[in-house]
């Protein structure tokens, strides 16, 4: 099956490079007494797609992905998306952060298989680790592929099978990070009160959670949460947003008298800033006077919760007048690791009008498949957020990883997913050979599992697994239209 020696060679060339197990950081990563604040893990944006999905599906097809280059990945990384998902999760644990955010976008559409095994994957690391996790809603979470609304949609994107609504996912983010409050967080010492919207959007007659299913994403169905903190001399509260909350966004992206399947709500974010909504929540929340400083995870980046001259929120009225104020995103799929926090700038109410604070950072982070797959630790240092990136892959791991699979032969029990093609990136679903006529992805999953069958245990398991992503998410951010 291999060339006498490979089963071992990227163990051996990790070795032989100098490399660990660890990988790159902004910087070095200060000792967790160190920091004048909470230490925060983020993570987003895996996108678990359900095997069911329907290729021919409006949203899934070759025509679809080459326009958007979003639409499907290659197979491997949608085989491996769950598996990877949990050695970044035990990456981020590892440098001791008080708590991790996943910050939405666990699942692709919504699918019940999706939800659960994400939501899974991060029970398996808080269990593993006992550090608290808590998730933000991210679009992809109930809309089909991150827009679609429509059930019947959304049905489609899950091949027929079940899929969740907004109010079922509400309802599993709040017992998720109820847990995680009450089994881990609570018992740390710095980890406060808590206080979730739950209640309060469920006890709407007729809106809200309590709407119907077509409704419940325009009608005020959103997942808000405050935690406080007291840490190192500063105290304040982590802010979970919703910015799947579309109840007072007064206009949808959509073609005009169009189908259902038109409407692109996930297009943009939005939070509701009108009496009642999520912004009246959590100023309840964080009660009166409240000082400190305030960490708001939410899926959109502040620059995304607009649509052309149209107001998507009023994220001005939730800053804290006197502490800091730190934004941690996602949803854009970050390229770079290490792109430093930006200072001073956020987007409320119009779009196009940045306003300024010098009392605001905001931090992005990128995804957990796409691009160069990377995690971040932020902290506050010198009055200012700081971000650590924790990349799935250094450079001494690409080097090593290279060096194995131009060293990989697989003989003829591995099927041709492409015919004609018998290289090792197109068996094993690196390439983006998906968008041709006649690619069968159940070739390249099969091909992958009996690969990774022979792996010599967990740890190089892990390190082909590392190295199958970050190669077909360097093939997928090179693919261009004509690919």
């Amino acid at each position: 099956m291999f060339k006498q020696g490979t089963r071992a060679g990227l163990a051996l060339a990790v070795a032989l490079a100098g490399a660990s197990c660890a990988v790159r950081e902004e910087a070095a990563l200060p000792s967790a007494a160190a920091g004048e604040s909470l230490r925060i893990g983020l993570i987003a944006d895996t996108q678990i797609t359900t095997p069911e999905a329907t290729s021919g599906y409006l949203f899934r097809t070759m025509r679809a992905d080459a326009l958007q280059n979003v639409a499907v990945r290659t197979t491997a990384q949608e085989a491996l998306a769950v598996e990877h998902m949990q050695y970044m999760l035990d990456d981020l644990v590892a440098r001791k952060p008080d708590l991790v955010v996943y910050l939405g976008d666990g699942a692709n559409s919504g699918c019940l298989d999706e939800v659960d095994a994400f939501f899974g994957a991060l029970q398996a690391v808080r269990e593993r680790s006992a550090v608290p996790v808590f998730f933000a809603v991210g679009n992809h979470d109930y809309l089909a592929t991150g827009n679609q609304a429509s059930a019947d949609q959304r049905a489609l994107a899950c091949g027929g099978k079940p899929h969740v609504d907004k109010a079922t996912l509400v309802a599993r983010t709040a017992a998720f990070n109820r847990q995680s409050w009450e089994q881990y967080a609570s018992k740390a010492g710095v980890l406060g009160a808590y206080r979730d919207s739950l209640p309060a959007v469920t006890a709407v007659e007729g809106r809200g959670c309590a709407a119907p299913e077509a409704a419940q994403h325009a009608d005020g169905c959103f997942y808000s949460a405050v935690l406080e903190f007291a840490k190192g001399g500063r105290r304040g509260a982590v802010i979970l947003v919703d910015t799947s909350d579309y109840r007072d966004l007064g206009f949808n992206p959509a073609l005009p008298g169009g189908p259902t399947w038109t409407e692109f709500r996930g297009l943009r974010g939005g939070v509701s800033y009108k009496p009642g909504g999520q912004n009246s929540w959590i100023l309840a929340a964080l009660g009166t006077p409240s000082t400190g400083d305030r960490f708001f995870a939410s899926h959109y980046p502040t620059k995304d919760l607009k649509w052309g001259n149209l107001p998507s929120g009023r994220l001005g009225d939730l800053m804290s007048p006197a502490g800091l104020n730190v934004w941690l995103s996602a949803h854009t799929h970050e390229e770079d690791p290490h792109a430093p926090p930006r200072r001073g700038l956020y987007y409320s109410g119009w779009a196009g009008t940045g306003e300024q604070s010098p009392r605001f950072d905001e931090v992005n982070v990128g995804s957990t498949t796409d691009y160069h797959a990377h995690g971040a630790i932020v902290e506050v240092l010198d009055g200012q957020a700081r971000k650590f990136a924790v990349a799935a892959t250094g450079e001494p791991e690409r080097k090593a990883c290279k060096t194995w699979l131009d060293g990989l032969r697989l003989d003829d029990s591995y099927a041709l997913p492409m015919a004609g093609d018998a290289s090792v990136p197109a068996r094993l679903g690196l390439t983006v050979a998906y968008r041709k006529p006649g690619y069968d992805d159940r070739k390249a999953r099969a091909n992958l599992d009996r690969l990774l069958a022979t792996a010599d245990g967990p740890v190089q398991r892990e390190q082909w697994v590392r190295c199958l992503m970050d190669t077909a998410a360097k093939a997928e951010s090179r693919a261009r239209f004509w690919d």
